[in-house]
């Protein structure tokens, strides 16, 4: 008897030094790890300094190589010396704050100063100077992007970040080009090949930012852009292809220009000083988990150790029996439901957590057969795979549904284990219940707020997605024609700035209601952001009407439903709405993304010609 008892506690002493000797292991990886995740960030935080430089003498860079292509061919160079002097000055501050970080740059610094030289003596090409500036920012722009830290919290401000950085440098070619032509009154041949896709790329770009990027992003982005000044560079494009602008208008031109692109710079600027912010945070976050793990190290050493005196000290003062006894009472108490029952299935014992969950006191349970729990909800198959499995493995876990004392019906997590005896015959059965109600209706709320805009409860962009993916590759495969509506409402910022945020959001629920009231309910309604809605018309050719006119009809409802004076909290306001409108599927290439940004195009359009209207894109 002794032996055998000295057996099981060398067993027991292994059982527990394993993972005492484990925790001291990870919680030392952990501490290396931590350490390791420190140095990371600070390299990453250098690198986000280092491209803040790189971004920085882009900018410059733009600016330089502007002035430079104008500079080259003007026919009163000495009026604009000193511009593109000054120029040359800020240029080299930005490149030598960059070369202070001592970083191995691959760049064509080395060249500026005869190109400069070349520029100033007007000896030296138009495509020469446009291809040498650009060559050396496009470096840096991907310079930039490699250097950016991969962090899953800025993935979608590092995207935009860099897509800016692209607009801005298409924009400035744009500049380039147009200001060399009015200062020389000569286009180039490179700039007449690519000014009209410039300007479609400046386009496309803008969109994809409001597009894709983050709600934040596209914050900044909308602050620090100049709507007015927007408006003046378009009416300068139009001048310009409508050859309306002179020599006069050079300057402004390249005035109004750089202050898109200084827009444009602003929010790079301050999307990079968020990054700085998360590092920063991010750092703060290791550094304390740096210290907790250091602590957990010492403590895991101090615990090694006090777990074998502590279970030296248990077996100096307790039976096998008395251990054994004394771990069967505290699980038979634990919080989860526990009950034996015979081969039959009648009840023998239950624990408090038991009387608990089904509302059956121990006097009430004991003798009965576990059938009272029975909720009828239950499938057959599922008795039969609980049978099955019981009868092969021993076992069975799953979910059922299972009825209180008091009749309610709960989601009960339940396990099931077979004792048997030597021969191999079934004694009992023992089994662990959990009450899970609580938890699988809080997943179900989970699952719906993630899909679903918590204002209007309608669902949100991400899950129109997601539909709208399921809709087009139904459509190809039965021939459905649908159509999707892009809404923007007008004069929404008008009722935010003057009654408040509040009413702002229950002008939008109201407009949410509204929507919906007139359309079909198996068509989708969504929230895309702000104040931007979408509908999806579907199979809207199924009873052979003229889908141009089903889709009129519905719209036009809409617009006149909203175009009304409405009143919420006795504040009387009168919006409009603008909708762009893109049938699909077009052909068997077509993506929600692509049909999104077609109808948000008809919708600007819509806009733009007056408002309170819809336009249909024309492809």
């Amino acid at each position: 008897m002794m032996l055998d008892i000295k057996t099981f506690k060398f067993k027991i002493f292994i059982i527990f030094l394993i993972p005492a000797i484990s925790i001291v292991y990870f919680t030392y990886f952990y501490l290396n790890l931590s350490n390791t995740n420190i140095e990371a960030i600070k390299y990453q935080k250098q690198n986000i300094l280092l491209v803040h430089k790189l971004i920085d003498v882009v900018h410059n860079l733009q600016i330089e190589r502007g002035l430079s292509v104008g500079f080259i061919q003007s026919k009163n160079p000495q009026k604009l010396k000193q511009t593109l002097l000054d120029a040359h000055q800020e240029s080299d501050k930005a490149i030598t704050a960059l070369e202070k970080f001592n970083y191995h740059l691959h760049l064509d610094f080395h060249q500026i100063n005869s190109v400069r030289k070349e520029v100033l003596e007007q000896k030296i090409s138009f495509d020469k100077t446009l291809n040498f500036y650009t060559h050396i920012n496009n470096d840096m722009i991907n310079m930039a992007k490699y250097l950016i830290p991969k962090l899953d919290k800025n993935r979608y401000d590092a995207q935009f970040l860099i897509n800016l950085e692209l607009l801005k440098e298409s924009a400035g070619l744009e500049r380039a080009c147009i200001y060399n032509d009015l200062t020389s009154g000569k286009l180039e041949p490179i700039c007449k090949n690519q000014l009209s896709y410039l300007q479609q790329d400046q386009t496309n770009k803008i969109e994809n930012l409001r597009l894709y990027s983050n709600s934040t992003s596209l914050g900044r982005y909308k602050k620090s852009i100049d709507k007015q000044n927007l408006e003046e560079l378009q009416r300068y494009r139009d001048l310009y292809q409508k050859d309306k602008l002179t020599k006069e208008d050079a300057q402004q031109w390249f005035t109004i220009t750089t202050n898109s692109i200084n827009g444009y710079n602003q929010v790079s600027k301050e999307i990079l000083n968020h990054f700085s912010t998360n590092l920063r945070e991010h750092y703060d976050d290791t550094l304390r988990n740096l210290n907790i793990a250091m602590l957990l190290w010492f403590i895991s050493i101090f615990s090694a150790f006090y777990f074998i005196y502590v279970i030296h000290k248990l077996f100096q003062k307790h039976e096998e029996d008395t251990v054994d006894l004394e771990l069967s009472s505290r699980a038979l108490d634990s919080y989860e439901g526990i009950v034996i029952t015979d081969k039959e299935t009648k009840i023998i014992k239950v624990n408090k957590g038991f009387e608990r969950i089904t509302g059956y006191s121990a006097e009430e349970a004991i003798g009965q057969k576990t059938s009272i729990l029975k909720s009828g909800k239950n499938p057959i198959s599922l008795y039969k795979a609980m049978w099955g499995s019981l009868e092969k493995t021993g076992s069975w876990s799953g979910e059922v549904l299972n009825k209180k004392k008091d009749g309610s019906i709960y989601t009960q997590r339940l396990s099931i284990s077979s004792i048997r005896d030597k021969t191999g015959e079934v004694k009992n059965y023992i089994g662990h219940l959990f009450d899970i109600t609580e938890l699988r209706k809080a997943q179900q709320e989970a699952l719906y707020q993630a899909s679903h805009d918590s204002l209007t409860e309608l669902i949100n962009r991400k899950h129109l997605l997601k539909r709208m993916r399921e809709e087009i590759n139904r459509s190809k495969r039965h021939g459905f024609k649908n159509a999707f509506l892009f809404l923007d409402l007008d004069n929404f910022k008008y009722v935010n700035d003057t009654y408040g945020h509040h009413i702002g959001d229950k002008l939008l629920q109201h407009v949410a209601t509204s929507i919906q009231s007139y359309i079909r309910e198996c068509d989708i309604v969504a929230r895309i952001s702000g104040d931007e809605f979408a509908i999806v018309l579907l199979d809207i050719d199924s009873s052979h009407q003229d889908i141009i006119a089903v889709v009129e009809k519905v719209t036009n409802k809409i617009l006149t439903q909203l175009n009304h004076e409405i009143v919420i909290e006795s504040n009387t306001m009168r919006i409009g709405l603008s909708v762009g409108v893109r049938f699909f599927p077009l052909d068997d290439l077509d993506n929600e993304d692509q049909i999104i940004k077609d109808a948000d195009t008809a919708m600007y359009e819509a806009k733009n010609s007056g408002k309170n209207r819809f336009v249909i894109f024309q492809g």
